[in-house]
């Protein structure tokens, strides 16, 4: 379904942005269970903790509750499902932010623990 749908200005309907934020919904789900998957299957790197697979795993959460949480507002109000849905791009980049920074401060405290 073209993302165009979703905009159109042609009788505005909830059903195309309903299943757009079900498949894309659908995609978060699939995508961390691939990593859950890679991670327990042993096809990471040694330096992929089980610290570090959880905050990943924990950074797609955000996403997914925006995601779902615009399925039912799209019956009340398209055009604020439609911006909830778009800030799925900020609130994956903060995620992500926040992933990469534990994951600083937790080297950080292992090579001064290991200098200590």
């Amino acid at each position: 379904m073209p993302t165009s749908l979703l905009f159109s200005a042609h009788e505005p309907h909830p059903l195309p942005h309903v299943i757009y934020a079900v498949v894309v919904a659908v995609c978060f789900v699939l995508l961390d269970a691939i990593w859950l998957y890679a991670w327990r299957a042993g096809l990471m790197t040694p330096t992929m903790n089980a610290e570090y697979v959880r905050r990943t795993l924990l950074a797609g959460v955000p996403g997914v509750v925006l995601v779902i949480a615009s399925i039912p507002l799209s019956y009340v109000s398209l055009s604020t499902a439609a911006v909830l849905l778009l800030m799925v791009v900020p609130v994956g980049v903060i995620s992500g932010w926040w992933v990469h920074r534990a994951d600083r401060d937790a080297v950080a405290n292992t090579a001064r623990t290991a200098l200590a």
